[in-house]
């Protein structure tokens, strides 16, 4: 690609609007961010499916990466569009440890978090597990670069579970987890899938429909130069899995990570995760008794509940798949905060979700 002038223009991808983000290109590849004037995003949870469809959050799972382990979203703090409220109980739901913040630096960060709306976000940023790697969106550019690495060290050097996020989760958040995806085996399919999915999450909605035009215009203008960019190659229609993933190898070594920091990777990204349970009613059975139920996850082969009072905590074991618990002898006018966690025993090891999201609850 000859070498261009640093610009922001704008390109029509959508027969029916305008890109309204900015586009930017330097002297090693251009990359388009797209968003559509007359096909927005809605503010209103009601028009979408769920909450993790409104909040564009996800597990990643193309490719070897395993469930439960590596996680997308919008942010979870900045009140984009209306859904960092439900991205940030997702991530409490889920048991993030360890994120990937491309929107932020530290001078801004208590700008714009409100430590009371965002209790659990700002409290792992404050045990020091929220890395704040603000940068552009050029992708040639050796800051882009930089953080990209920093982020990729993030999951080397950490255990997990990640969540990544920039601002709607698609741009600086979409080349990360597409360069992760091939390392670890993804196909070109398995990528475009999850890739496009945020552009399903965001604009397909009601009635508002993307036509296979908008699909191979978005596709274009987007993944398509990430995939020049991992590979090298101009032509990227046809790309195998060997070709993704040792690009993507070398690529992560160009800037700056080494064999140890990529064994540790793959090793993280497969580890086996349950699905942290999510607690749907917690209710006062009696003056000493209380009934917890929650979402039953069909790998699991029992539960524990965490039971803590000021005073003390119990654990209790739940040796079936219920997903419905009776906790009895407990003591009169006493507030519990409630958690639940799965776990599936084999012959030769137990494996353990992250504690799912706590309730409160007065007897």
């Amino acid at each position: 690609m000859k070498k261009r002038i640093l610009s922001v223009i704008l390109v029509a991808i959508f027969c029916i609007g305008l890109v309204s983000d900015a586009v930017y290109a330097d002297v090693q590849t251009e990359y388009v961010v797209t968003g559509v004037d007359g096909v927005s995003k809605s503010s209103d949870r009601s028009d979408y499916s769920s909450d993790e469809v409104f909040a564009n959050f996800r597990t990643l799972t193309a490719g070897n990466i395993s469930p439960y382990n590596m996680f997308r979203s919008c942010s979870p703090y900045h009140d984009y569009h209306g859904r960092s409220k439900y991205a940030s109980k997702l991530m409490e739901q889920n048991g993030i440890v360890d994120v990937i913040n491309f929107w932020d630096n530290e001078d801004d960060f208590y700008d714009n978090i409100s430590k009371k709306k965002y209790s659990y976000y700002f409290s792992l940023h404050e045990s020091g597990t929220v890395h704040l790697l603000d940068t552009d969106i050029i992708m040639g550019d050796a800051s882009f670069k930089s953080a990209i690495a920093s982020g990729m060290k993030v999951l080397a050097d950490n255990e997990g579970p990640y969540l990544v996020h920039c601002r709607a989760g698609k741009d600086r958040t979409g080349f990360f987890c597409a360069l992760l995806e091939a390392f670890m085996g993804a196909s070109r399919q398995e990528i475009l899938d999850d890739y496009m999915l945020t552009y399903y999450n965001f604009f397909q909605y009601g009635d508002n429909i993307i036509t296979q035009d908008d699909y191979d215009n978005i596709k274009s203008n987007t993944i398509d130069p990430i995939f020049r960019e991992i590979t090298g190659y101009s032509d990227v229609s046809s790309l195998s899995d060997n070709v993704l993933y040792t690009s993507a190898v070398s690529y992560l070594k160009s800037i700056g990570l080494n064999d140890t920091d990529l064994a540790n990777i793959r090793k993280h990204m497969t580890v086996y995760r349950l699905k942290a349970p999510v607690i749907k009613t917690l209710k006062k059975k009696s003056k000493t008794s209380l009934t917890v139920k929650w979402r039953k996850d069909s790998d699991a082969t029992g539960y524990q509940i965490r039971i803590k009072s000021k005073s003390s905590s119990k654990y209790y074991n739940v040796t079936s798949n219920k997903g419905k618990q009776v906790i009895k002898n407990l003591k009169s006018g006493t507030s519990y905060t409630v958690s639940v966690r799965a776990y599936n025993k084999t012959s030769s090891k137990t494996y353990y979700s992250e504690w799912g999201m706590a309730q409160k609850v007065k007897l």
